[in-house]
């Protein structure tokens, strides 16, 4: 994923990684976007944001002027659509693990991504070595061999994590970019209705768009909203 993000093409990606085919290493990274839960992730962090934002939203239809009542409409559509779709895509379905990862790299004022165990490397690295769970844990601060597979997956799938949030680097700053927006107009002592309207299309456009990558990898027909 991080040479894929960095611009390689498949065929070097093939050749410098040893898969046999370009649709080998193709299926390879779309199984390190699945494992890493960066779609379903920020799928659900974003309909638990607009849960919060909708009604802040609405409280200030009383502050609003009468030359921005259509535009104010306009926005209230638009905002309500969007947490409905949001929170129905969500419905039925576990938040991801992880999902305060993904959290994290959505701050729009302080983005990091997921802190890593300082002894994850060497884990990593002695698995890979075939070494046994109950092996890494007599040389680790971790009691039981469950305690050993739980961080190994929760490491591996953070790992992945950070890979991914590079190859949608983009999508995810405009995400953070389009709340940022309107974290500062609502802060303003009156609100532009249509600036905000817009930046809720930003972020529907970019939710969908990832939704529609995630069923597509998924194999599921496209979208579900």
């Amino acid at each position: 994923m991080t040479m894929r993000a960095a611009g390689r093409s498949w065929g070097e990606i093939t050749t410098r990684l040893g898969f046999a085919e370009r649709s080998s290493a193709q299926r390879a990274v779309q199984a390190g976007i699945e494992r890493s839960q960066l779609l379903p992730g920020v799928r659900h962090v974003l309909a638990k944001r607009m849960t919060v934002l909708h009604p802040k939203l609405m409280a200030l239809d009383v502050t609003i002027a009468a030359g921005d009542r259509d535009d104010y409409d306009e926005m209230e559509g638009v905002s309500l659509l969007l947490m409905m779709c949001l929170t129905d895509a969500c419905t039925n379905r576990k938040a991801p693990p992880g999902v305060r990862d993904v959290e994290g790299l959505l701050h729009h004022r302080r983005p990091h991504e997921p802190a890593i165990d300082p002894d994850r490397d060497w884990m990593l690295q002695h698995r890979a070595l075939s070494a046994s769970l109950d092996q890494i844990r007599t040389h680790s601060r971790y009691r039981t061999e469950s305690g050993v597979a739980k961080r190994l997956d929760t490491e591996i799938r953070r790992s992945l994590l950070a890979a991914a949030a590079q190859l949608y680097f983009d999508d995810l700053e405009e995400l953070r970019d389009a709340f940022h927006t309107i974290d500062l107009a609502l802060r303003r002592s009156r609100l532009d209705p249509a600036d905000v309207r817009c930046q809720l299309e930003r972020i529907e456009q970019v939710a969908l768009r990832l939704e529609l990558y995630w069923h597509r990898i998924n194999g599921v027909e496209k979208g579900t909203w």
